[in-house]
């Protein structure tokens, strides 16, 4: 340790240096305070003891100049005086020392002054030490979450819609949400909106939506139904995260071709469903345990179905909106906030919902993420099919077929329809046909599902509630199945020209059949809410027969 000793007085200065030295410690030794600061620039001494009234500079000035060269080291300053005057010592402090002694210097107390600054210039090394550490490391940590911010917008967000249709309120409490919004089209023109929360909030909880966005939008770009999407997420979230993280989350699928909403809450606050013909409310509370708890095995996701019209709105969120509090600590809660969401209007619902949240606590203080989605189902939106742009990637191939047959199991847990689509593209490469084939196949399968096996009458949807109760029984009907079967045989033979050739799908149920011919009457102007599907196919088909009372139906699809 280096002490710097400065004083006009050749005694003090002796005697001060050689108590230092004999306490072995390294001594510079100056006579006035210009020296003094001198010194203390060519040695970086660790202590200064330093007389008050000397020559050329005296210690005020010199240590004021000595403090304002320490910059961000503690070098602690003890004024050697034989003034005993109350204004002169509080001076010593004033100007910048930490200390002072009186003349005569008494060799015990300046050894443990010494003793003491020392151990408060190791503390405060430490300290430094650690700030600097720290300081490395934040900025390492920076430059991190600056990269895997990037990666996680781009995979989270990958196949995000941009509809006006579908309004948003988000705020993070910190750089990372554990909140997540994903939209995705699907192949026949529908939407998978999903709204998720998971456990706490930050990098941490953001690393989940990575494979859990990664399932959602893959599986919905294939076609996969809301429930084989909710299924496949919730196992992965089992199979990679701790026990302790699991995922909540409001599902929901627009069926734009039969205008039909699907909607599965597990584990969010009440979803609403605004009717806008009679203003009703529907509100949807949670059926099932966040994802990633049990394994899909053992869970059951079981959709509701409604209709929707012109008008609708359907809102979902996280509970972090419900959790904001006032200055009482009393939390904003969900019947306050489903108060604003009737009240309001489509168009301004989302800046009603923050402005009463900002008068009610404040919402830039929150502690959880805060997520709201609003979906109005207007005109515009239902009288659309937004479908994938496909890429042309053909593939040269002889004749080929395959068969798939599905027994009662795989009927009730199984959509054949995105495995098949995507066996087509990998095998002949029809990526620009993907759209008119999955309508071919959906409409055509689930008419042998759906009146052939299960025998449901197309009729219930031209009830009130028909939507509802269609899909009900639906639901009943699969769980009651005994001995059914579906096959699906697709053949492909190419032209003579290699320019194209023609797929032959067929599909044969196991029912009594059902009378396909009714579905003819959505040729004529009369307005019916089934059979149009039918209709579709024909259009884009090259021929559809209906064969053995129709549980067998024969479609030709040529393709360039």
């Amino acid at each position: 340790m280096k002490v710097l000793i400065s004083d006009d007085d050749s005694t003090n200065r002796l005697v001060l240096s050689t108590m230092l030295k004999k306490w072995q410690y390294e001594v510079i030794i100056t006579e006035n305070g210009k020296e003094a600061v001198e010194a203390f620039i060519e040695h970086s001494p660790d202590m200064v003891l330093i007389d008050v009234m000397m020559p050329v500079m005296d210690g005020y000035e010199a240590t004021t100049r000595i403090k304002s060269l320490c910059v961000d080291r503690f070098v602690p300053v003890i004024f050697i005086t034989a003034m005993t005057d109350e204004p002169s010592l509080a001076k010593c402090i004033d100007v910048g020392g930490d200390d002072f002694l009186n003349k005569p210097i008494n060799r015990i107390i300046l050894q443990a002054k010494i003793l003491a600054f020392k151990r408060n210039y190791q503390l405060y090394q430490t300290v430094s030490n650690q700030k600097h550490l720290l300081e490395i490391a934040q900025e390492q940590s920076r430059a991190e979450q600056v990269i895997a911010e990037k990666i996680h917008s781009s995979i989270v967000t990958r196949g995000d819609l941009v509809l006006d249709c579908i309004q948003t309120l988000s705020k993070p409490s910190c750089t990372f949400s554990g909140d997540i919004v994903l939209t995705a089209k699907t192949p026949t023109g529908g939407i998978h909106i999903l709204v998720g929360d998971f456990t706490g909030h930050g990098l941490s909880a953001a690393i989940g939506a990575m494979p859990a966005s990664d399932v959602f939008y893959s599986m919905s770009e294939k076609g996969f139904a809301l429930k084989e999407v909710a299924y496949e997420i919730n196992q992965k979230m089992y199979t990679l995260l701790p026990t302790n993280m699991f995922l909540a989350a409001a599902f929901i699928h627009l069926d734009l071709n039969n205008h039909i909403v699907e909607v599965w809450n597990a584990g969010v606050p009440d979803i609403i469903v605004i009717k806008n013909k009679n203003a009703e409310v529907i509100k949807l509370s949670s059926s099932s345990m966040p994802l990633g708890i049990i394994s899909s095995s053992k869970m059951a996701i079981e959709p509701k179905a409604f209709e929707i019209e012109s008008g609708d709105r359907i809102v979902m969120l996280s509970d972090g909106i419900t959790d904001v509090c006032n200055a009482d600590g009393v939390a904003f809660g969900e019947e306050r906030l489903q108060a604003v969401i009737i009240q309001s209007s489509a168009e301004n619902c989302i800046d009603n919902i923050q402005r009463k949240i900002s008068e009610y606590g404040d919402i830039e203080k929150h502690f959880d993420d805060i997520t709201l989605v609003q979906v109005h189902c207007d005109s515009e939106l239902l009288s659309c099919a937004i479908g994938k742009k496909e890429v042309t990637k053909y593939i040269e191939s002889g004749e080929w077929q395959f068969e798939l047959v599905l027994n009662d199991e795989m009927l009730r847990n199984i959509d054949p329809l995105p495995i098949i689509i995507q066996l087509l593209m990998d095998i002949q490469g029809l990526d620009a046909h993907r759209t008119n084939l999955f309508t071919i196949l959906s409409e055509l399968y689930n008419n042998a599902l759906d009146h052939g096996v299960l025998n449901l009458d197309s009729k219930l949807k031209e009830e009130p509630q028909g939507f509802t109760n269609y899909y009900n029984q639906r639901e009943l009907r699969l769980k009651k199945l005994d001995n059914a079967r579906i096959s699906i045989k697709i053949n492909s033979v190419p032209k003579d020209d290699s320019q194209g050739g023609c797929l032959t799908i067929e599909i044969k149920d196991s029912g009594e059949g059902f009378d396909y011919n009714h579905l003819d009457r959505a040729k004529k102007a009369v307005p019916i809410l089934s059979g149009r599907g039918v209709n579709i196919v024909r259009s884009i088909c090259k021929n559809l027969d209906y064969l053995n009372n129709g549980s067998t139906v024969i479609a030709q699809y040529n393709w360039k």
